[in-house]
Formats: C-alpha cells, structure tokens, sequence
C-alpha cells in the first residue's frame, strides 16, 4: 500500500494532488511513493448538498511531511495517530 506524491524535479517540493506546474515554475516531476502519514484532524460528512448520505464517511487531514492529504479514514484515529495511506479507485484513503 502506498500513495503517489508528485515531486518537483527542480525544487524538490512534494505535492498531492499532481500539479502541472510547480510553484518554482518547474514542469518536470517523478513519483514518491509513502506509505505512512499522521493524522492531524478528521470529522464526519452526513451530507453532501442536495442529499443526504446512505452510511456517513469519516475524511481526515493527514500529514506527509510538508504536504497535506485529504483521506477516508478507514478507522477510528485521533490527531497523532500513525495512519498507512493508499489509493482506491483513485481516492486518497487512511488505514
């Protein structure tokens, strides 16, 4: 399980989701892959506008070094908790 970071080939600056262009201005990139995050914050979507979900779904911030993610999260975790990090069907999630 692992979750694709996009890395900057002149700066180095790591980045969620792809970008085309770089900050620095770069337009060259190659893949990082990480496993693990920290979870930093999460809550709970009941709804989303016009309807109201079937089973609520747990998102959480989670921390990878300098970048942010937004995942589903998989479990219960609390801000600190260690959480492995993967792609399903394209989507960030958090175990």
């Amino acid at each position: 399980m692992s979750l694709p970071l996009q890395v900057c080939d002149a700066c180095g600056r790591r980045a969620f989701p792809e970008r085309l262009l770089c900050h620095c201005g770069g337009r060259a990139f190659h893949s990082e892959d990480v496993e693990r995050g920290v979870v930093e914050d999460s809550t709970t979507v009941r709804r989303v506008p016009g309807r109201t979900l079937e089973r609520p779904v747990r998102v959480a911030t989670i921390a990878v070094g300098e970048v942010r993610v937004i995942a589903r999260l998989e479990r219960d975790a609390q801000p600190g908790d260690e959480a492995e990090l993967s792609l399903d069907r394209g989507a960030p999630v958090a175990r």
